[in-house]
């Protein structure tokens, strides 16, 4: 972030003041206060990774499955809405540390040959053969990597209130893909295991269809700061 600094000289000599004086002074005022609110505003253009502030997913339920208590749900095993992609247009040479907020109702999967954050966060990696449980994506083409979001251990018939931050290294010219997939027609809902759907405060979580309330995830870009 830079600074603008202003310098000026001034000269004074007494005088009378006059209403003409009077209003020069407003004037002045006005301008410098215009002045002094352009210099506090934020930029105009905010840095490329910006624009992924505000993705978000959510597999919706169809049916109740009467699995368990609380119980499951069917749901549709692939959505054109399941995977959403920006196409960030700042340049290649800017390398960006970007700190986001992962927040959301979702169900656990164990992955896998990566590297585990402890909090939900799983850098590379895979499913490490878990065919059913739903999975949270990020893939960044630049620099090449994957990211999974949900990741906990399974066996649980209730999702789980992730909220957390991660940091992710992503170029300004980048291709950022976001991938839900439930992987079958099933899901457990976006509850905690007494049934009580999943919300955060500030974050307008999706309601229920049919009585039985979605997974979702949000992803928020909180910085971004050049490398």
């Amino acid at each position: 972030m830079g600074c603008l600094v202003a310098l000026g000289a001034c000269s004074f000599a007494p005088h009378q003041q006059s209403a003409g004086d009077d209003a020069q002074v407003v004037a002045d005022a006005a301008r410098d206060g215009a002045t002094d609110a352009a210099r506090d505003a934020p930029p105009d253009a905010q840095p490329a990774p910006f624009a992924l502030s505000g993705m978000q997913w959510e597999i919706d339920c169809k049916t109740n499955l009467n699995n368990a208590t609380p119980p499951g749900c069917s749901c549709d095993g692939t959505s054109a809405s399941y995977v959403r992609s920006v196409q960030l247009t700042g340049g290649a040479s800017e390398h960006w540390l970007v700190t986001v907020r992962v927040a959301g109702a979702m169900e656990a999967l164990n992955f896998a040959n990566g590297t585990a954050a402890g909090n939900g966060f799983y850098v590379g990696g895979d499913t490490g053969g878990d065919g059913g449980d739903n999975f949270y994506r990020i893939d960044v083409d630049h620099p090449a990597q994957h990211y999974f979001l949900n990741d906990a251990v399974v066996n649980k018939n209730y999702s789980i209130a992730f909220d957390y931050t991660a940091q992710i290294p992503i170029d300004g010219d980048a291709k950022v893909t976001f991938t839900a997939s439930p992987q079958d027609t099933a899901q457990w809902q976006g509850v905690l295991q007494d049934g009580t759907p999943i919300a955060f405060t500030g974050l307008t979580a999706p309601g229920p269809t049919n009585g039985l309330y979605p997974q979702w995830a949000f992803v928020i870009v909180q910085d971004a700061t050049p490398m």
